[in-house]
């Protein structure tokens, strides 16, 4: 499973300058108030990236943790949140904390970039280790149906701001007998 570069984490955040990070924060919120069976102050982000939904629950009032794959994600999100604490570079499968969290999300697809289904079991397990008793774990995926009745296509999408102009083309490339979508990104800055 390939991660996200150190190069292409510098532009993630115009890259994505439009998804309504706060309609998803609220959206979750409404799941965590329907779902948790205790209170709710700390949260653990798997696939945390940048921060941007880390922020928000920080603001929130919940203490917030945070694990990705990618270095150049977590220098990010350790600059937006000003925290340098409890921010972990690691697999999904694999990253420890010596404690538990009432509430785990693994969102923005972070689970879909497990290819085999021995690692999302990994996945699940670690996620239940780290899940205070009552707490909530929240994901979202690909879901194979919608991905084959409505394939990805290529696209290609133009962005800048004061300070640069970044043009990236999404590929993507079927992998039927695997069920797989393998997601190729070219940039040009």
């Amino acid at each position: 499973m390939a991660n996200f570069s150190n190069l292409y984490s510098r532009y993630y955040d115009l890259l994505y300058q439009d998804k309504d990070y706060l309609g998803e924060f609220q959206y979750v919120q409404n799941h965590i108030a329907a779902f948790a069976k205790i209170p709710v102050k700390s949260v653990l982000d798997i696939g945390c990236g940048t921060g941007k939904t880390l922020k928000l629950f920080k603001e929130a009032g919940y203490a917030v943790a945070g694990v990705d794959l990618s270095e150049g994600m977590l220098s990010a999100a350790r600059q937006y949140l000003g925290q340098e604490e409890d921010l972990v570079c690691a697999r999904a499968a694999d990253f420890k904390f010596e404690k538990k969290f009432d509430v785990i999300t693994s969102l923005f697809h972070v689970l879909s970039y497990q290819t085999e289904n021995g690692e999302l079991e990994k996945v699940f397990a670690n996620a239940a280790q780290h899940l205070a008793e009552g707490g909530v774990f929240l994901f979202d995926f690909w879901y194979g149906p919608a991905v084959l009745s409505d394939l990805p296509t290529t696209r290609t999408k133009k962005l800048e701001n004061a300070e640069i102009k970044v043009t990236r083309q999404t590929t993507p490339i079927m992998h039927y007998n695997d069920n797989i979508v393998e997601v190729n990104f070219d940039l040009a800055i």
